[in-house]
Formats: structure tokens, C-alpha cells, sequence
């Protein structure tokens, strides 16, 4: 038997709902949910957690196939956040770009306030609420300097 298949029977025989399984080891039922349909694997953590709750020991949802298996994936894991961070790093770099050239030429900061908005997912919230303020303060100075410039050519006095 498969560790989906474990998984699904254990928690039928305590006769649990995957919400009150979920609730048992603090995952969420969409969690649970993919364990038994073979799209997700547990840690290693989960699977003590499971044991535990069960009364069974950890090798018992283990068999030789799924512990090759848990290691491809966590390799394939390690993988794709290698790539997410470098991935990352370039989105950084768009930013610091922009923001640069917001600095730098009069009035394209309303341009770059726009753009950071459309790459709000493709950065940390931290740097979109870094970015958008530096905007605003930037487009605050364009317009500080706009009224400045247009009072002295009127005549304001």
C-alpha cells in the first residue's frame, strides 16, 4: 500500500474528516487533500506527526519507492527555489532600475508608480511598500517643484 493510500485509510479508520485531521497537526484540509491524491508528499515532520496520532511507527508509511521519492522532490524543491531567488534577484535589480530612473528624470515617477503596481507579485510586500513610498515621495517633489516653478513665472505674491 502507498503512503496516499496510508494516509487515507488511518485517518477513515479513526474516522476523521481531512478538516479534523488537518486541525490534529496544524496543516490545512487542502494539504491533507493532496497527500491522499498523490499530488504532495509530507516532511518528514508531518509524517512523525501523523505516526504519532495514529499510533504507528514512522517506517510505516514509508516504503523503499517513497523514500526515493521524497528525496527527488526535495532535490526538485531545493531546485525551484534556487531558481525563485534568482529569479528574485533580477526583479530587485528591475526595481532598483526604476526607481532610478524615477530619481533621476523629472516626471516619470508617475510611469514607475504605475509599473510597481503591476509588479506588486512579482516582489516581496516589503519591497513594493518600500518602492511605492519612495515613488510618492518622489512624485510629491516633482509636484512641489511644478507649483514652485509655476507661481514664480505668474507672479504669485
Amino acid at each position: 500500500m502507498a503512503m496516499y493510500q496510508k494516509i487515507k485509510a488511518e485517518r477513515l479508520k479513526k474516522e476523521l474528516t481531512q478538516e479534523e485531521l488537518a486541525e490534529k497537526i496544524l496543516v490545512s484540509r487542502q494539504t491533507i487533500s493532496n497527500w491522499e491524491n498523490q499530488r504532495a508528499i509530507p516532511t518528514t515532520d508531518n509524517i512523525i506527526l501523523l505516526s504519532q496520532l495514529f499510533d504507528l511507527p514512522v517506517d510505516y508509511f514509508y516504503s523503499e519507492n517513497e523514500v526515493m521519492d521524497s528525496e527527488y522532490l526535495s532535490k526538485r524543491v531545493r531546485k525551484n527555489r534556487l531558481f525563485e531567488m534568482q529569479d528574485l534577484k533580477l526583479w530587485n535589480l528591475a526595481l532598483i532600475i526604476l526607481l532610478v530612473i524615477a530619481l533621476l528624470i523629472p516626471y516619470s515617477a508617475p510611469i514607475a508608480l504605475s509599473m510597481i503596481f503591476t509588479w506588486k507579485n512579482k516582489i516581496t510586500p516589503k519591497q513594493f511598500k518600500r518602492a511605492a513610498a519612495l515613488i510618492i515621495v518622489i512624485v510629491s517633489l516633482d509636484i512641489s517643484a511644478m507649483l514652485i516653478v509655476f507661481l514664480y513665472f505668474v507672479g504669485y505674491k
